[in-house]
């Protein structure tokens, strides 16, 4: 009777194992690449909204603070971790005021709520502005947020983006050589203000 199990030549006995690691090799890539696109897709969409809300505030007679801290406060979904009051990036677990996740979004939730009514408070997020130097993204990434408000006549265009957004992807190069890997994400929004043709 013959031996049913495959007979394995010298040197092949390790060829399944490297031909199954490239497989996962290249599924983890997608896979971690598709998510990578997702977040990338996230940020587009509160950029864009970010815009739109400076440029409503501006609509309605906002002064320039007001308009930058709206379009500041539509892009927190996108704007990585707490730097203050609290730092999430650097700070100790055992120094945080809240041990819990829904703790966490209580405490944030009252500091947005203070900073909408004008109380700036110290809030600040990692990709608001230029990270400090005691950031480990900051050595590869000068990420920040900014928001341009221009007007002609009655009509408010407004600009949201985020500079050098982090793209957290082995050979970012690749994808963008023009770039050199460096992804700025940008929002329009353009508005005209309608309030005289109701005043008049």
């Amino acid at each position: 009777m013959r031996n049913p199990r495959p007979r394995i030549r010298y040197g092949e006995r390790a060829s399944s194992i490297v031909e199954a690691m490239l497989c996962m090799l290249l599924l983890l890539l997608l896979t971690f690449g598709l998510l990578q696109f997702f977040y990338y897709a996230v940020a587009q969409m509160v950029t864009d909204y970010a815009a739109f809300r400076a440029a409503r505030s501006a609509t309605v007679g906002f002064r320039e603070d007001a308009y930058q801290r709206e379009a500041r406060l539509k892009v927190i979904p996108a704007a990585g971790q707490m730097r203050s009051p609290v730092d999430l990036v650097n700070g100790d677990a055992s120094s945080l005021p809240f041990k819990t996740a829904i703790e966490q979004f209580y405490y944030e939730r009252l500091l947005i709520l203070d900073y909408m009514r004008g109380h700036q408070g110290g809030l600040r997020y990692q990709y608001w502005w230029s990270t400090d130097a005691s950031d480990e993204l900051s050595t590869r990434y000068k990420t920040s947020f900014s928001t341009e408000l221009s007007n002609q006549g009655d009509s408010f265009t407004a600009h949201s983006t985020f500079t050098d957004y982090p793209w957290i992807m082995p050979f970012r190069g690749a994808f963008q050589p023009e770039t050199k890997g460096r992804l700025d994400i940008t929002g329009e929004a353009k508005m005209s203000r309608q309030s005289a043709a109701y005043l008049e």
